[in-house]
């Protein structure tokens, strides 16, 4: 997986649709009824 540095929001993350929904399990979140992936924690580590 490649890292790349945006302009977003900080505390965010961007992801492309397919491949991150390969990442994160297809489940929808129950409060908000959206893809699950919109509320997975994320680490990002240096290499």
């Amino acid at each position: 997986m490649t890292v790349r540095a945006f302009d977003i929001a900080k505390g965010t993350v961007m992801a492309y649709y397919p491949q991150a929904s390969v990442r994160v399990r297809a489940m929808v979140d129950p409060r908000g009824k959206t893809p699950a992936f919109k509320a997975t924690p994320v680490r990002i580590f240096k290499g």
